[in-house]
């Protein structure tokens, strides 16, 4: 937020989100917060590359796009805390695997079409096994990740 303040009732549980996205302008300004009477808002400006080793061979898309976050009253947001108390020790080691590959490799390839879906599915499966009560190990994570994600 400018100045490093945080929004009343913003980064919580019970904020909506809206997004508003256009693909055509061009712009290198890092993402920017700002607090609203009724939440907080959060524009986002976005280049997708294309890169060989450290140099950019060309772009992609620019992306811009608005996020609108606003308080919410009336929802139960029961399953969504159940749900995260069930499963964020999965997320948190997904995250490391991440982590784990990005450091090992300086990098990673993805070896998947841009949608990637293979992978975000079978990720999606498994963090339901985890919901479920099925103990997945840090092993069937890397398998997970094999096929899918390399060194560069």
């Amino acid at each position: 937020m400018p100045g490093g303040g945080r929004c009343r009732g913003a980064n919580t549980p019970s904020a909506a989100t809206t997004t508003r996205w256009a693909s055509s302008t061009p712009t290198a300004s890092p993402p920017r917060a700002g607090c609203t009477a009724e939440g907080w808002l959060h524009e986002q400006a976005n280049r997708k590359v294309v890169r060989e080793g450290e140099r950019e061979r060309s772009t992609l898309v620019n992306e811009t796009g608005v996020n609108d976050y606003r308080r919410i009253t009336g929802f139960n947001f029961r399953s969504g805390h159940v749900y995260w108390d069930n499963t964020s020790d999965y997320w948190r080691r997904i995250r490391a695997e991440w982590g784990r590959r990005i450091a090992e490799g300086q990098g990673v390839r993805l070896n998947y079409p841009v949608d990637g879906m293979k992978m975000i599915m079978n990720m999606y499966i498994q963090s339901q096994q985890a919901n479920n009560g099925v103990a997945i190990g840090d092993a069937d994570i890397r398998e997970l990740f094999d096929p899918w994600v390399s060194a560069p």
